[in-house]
């Protein structure tokens, strides 16, 4: 297998060398806007930027290429350290860590996430940025939730304000069109200032930022889990999970401002699966 990892690599290698032909012209024959297009959705600009902003397609094509290389670079290391290749030894032989919250969260064959370096240079923040990780993560699973809700058109009967004629069905949460919040610019100022006291209650009392365990006292549905393993699995569970739901509100925020589409609309033409639903 890692034989076969090997001539995987080189190959790949290869394809990134430049080619040994000579170069009659610098000029190229083919327009960029032939390249990259795919039936049959052909030349892929849902924001109108080729026409609005043509002087700017050069750049954008060469970071898009980029980010390509990258990412086929990037998708070859996926592919070694599943397979078990890493290299030997240690990657920071300073942190001594027993058995605490290092040990939550880490998915092989990452292992600890730390690219920056702060578990060596700045050990006493990583409790409270393990604490910000994991009520992020909670946060946005309550999040994706309710966009999937939404998405199914699943809302509040009656009015949000009946002295503005406001409904909650009028309220478009979506973020079609760049609304970069979403319908939270359509909800009236005594609304917001409501969300805002509610948020400050848990912040401050119910659920206090101040403190770091993520434990309020809730339990496994009500009952804490007395089985130290069972509880260890179920807590990496949950930080996983978060992290996986904070990238998934984020990337539907992005890809319903960038394709004009909602999240229904892109289940139902296929856009997400390659399969129609409607």
């Amino acid at each position: 297998m890692k034989l076969a990892i090997a001539s995987f690599l080189i190959a790949s290698a290869a394809a990134f060398a430049p080619a040994q032909v000579g170069r009659t012209s610098s000029n190229l024959a083919v327009n960029e806007l032939d390249l990259g297009v795919t039936e049959p959705l052909g030349v892929y600009d849902p924001l109108g930027w080729l026409e609005t902003e043509p002087e700017s397609f050069e750049r954008r094509r060469a970071v898009e290429r980029k980010h390509g290389r990258i990412c086929m670079i990037a998708l070859i290391g996926q592919v070694v350290h599943a397979n078990g290749i890493v290299f030997d030894g240690y990657i920071s032989k300073s942190i001594n860590l027993a058995v605490n919250e290092l040990d939550l969260g880490v998915t092989e064959p990452l292992g600890v996430y730390d690219p920056l370096g702060w578990l060596e240079t700045e050990p006493e923040s990583f409790e409270r940025r393990r604490a910000v990780e994991r009520k992020h993560g909670r946060i946005c699973m309550i999040a994706l939730i309710g966009q999937v809700v939404h998405a199914n058109g699943i809302v509040f009967d009656g009015y949000i304000s009946k002295s503005m004629g406001l409904k909650f069905s009028d309220i478009d949460p979506s973020c079609v069109g760049g609304k970069v919040l979403g319908g939270l610019t359509a909800i009236p100022t005594a609304g917001l200032v409501q969300i805002l006291l509610l948020m400050g209650l848990i912040e401050l009392a119910w659920l206090p930022a101040s403190d770091y365990s993520g434990d309020y006292g809730v339990g496994w549905f009500g009952e804490d889990i007395e089985d130290p393993e069972i509880k260890a699995r179920k807590l990496n569970a949950e930080l996983n999970n978060g992290r996986a739901a904070m990238l998934a509100v984020f990337g539907n925020m992005v890809g319903e401002a960038s394709t004009g589409q909602t999240l229904a609309e892109s289940w139902g033409d296929g856009a997400i699966l390659g399969i129609s639903l409607s």
